[in-house]
């Protein structure tokens, strides 16, 4: 009679867990860049263009839709010329899978805002977890003069966040938590360094 114990082998797997959470995406063109990291100090991720042959929707500042085409420079990149006031809509050539209770946040990056004057059109982009087309990307020449946007080159960056959802509750009075008056430009006045 053997005295040897035999290990139970348990039918489940060993769950793996990973602080890291996954921001999965979709190449809806191959040439699409994947989004990722400059550095390893990156808050954000940058986001790529990728333009279609066909050409790009944009509105002038006179609000006219217009369609852009794509065409090559002198380098052999596609690329497309937007003048000033014009406002583009860049696609990425990607979709994202963004996980339930968190969201997508874009901005402009900051290379482009000083060297060109590109900046998005909407301020600060959001996407939404349910938005699941592919991502595009709102910009604007804010500059005097023609700006070149070139394929597959950095044109924003994002940031995944979490976020929650809040209820509404009407109620008759808002109580004043502090002493402060005013709104916009409030703080700050009538304080004076006597040093």
């Amino acid at each position: 009679m053997s005295t040897t114990k035999t290990k139970k082998v348990s039918s489940r797997k060993k769950r793996v867990t990973s602080k890291t959470p996954q921001l999965k995406y979709h190449k809806l063109r191959p040439e699409a860049k994947e989004p990722k990291y400059a550095t390893t100090g990156s808050a954000c991720f940058d986001l790529y263009s990728c333009l279609p042959e066909d050409g790009v929707n944009i509105f002038n500042s006179f609000n006219e839709p217009r369609r852009r085409e794509v065409i090559e420079n002198s380098n052999e990149v596609n690329c497309m010329y937007l003048n000033p006031g014009d406002r583009v809509m860049i696609p990425t050539g990607i979709q994202m899978d963004i996980p339930e209770g968190h969201f997508v946040r874009l901005f402009a990056r900051s290379g482009n805002a000083i060297k060109n004057g590109i900046m998005l059109c909407n301020g600060v982009g959001i996407i939404d977890s349910d938005y699941t087309d592919e991502i595009i990307v709102l910009i604007q020449n804010t500059s005097n003069t023609v700006v070149e946007v070139r394929d597959n080159e950095r044109i924003c960056q994002g940031m995944m966040e979490r976020y929650e959802i809040c209820s509404f509750v009407e109620t008759d009075l808002v109580e004043k938590k502090t002493n402060r008056d005013g709104g916009f430009g409030s703080t700050g006045m009538g304080e004076v360094d006597e040093s």
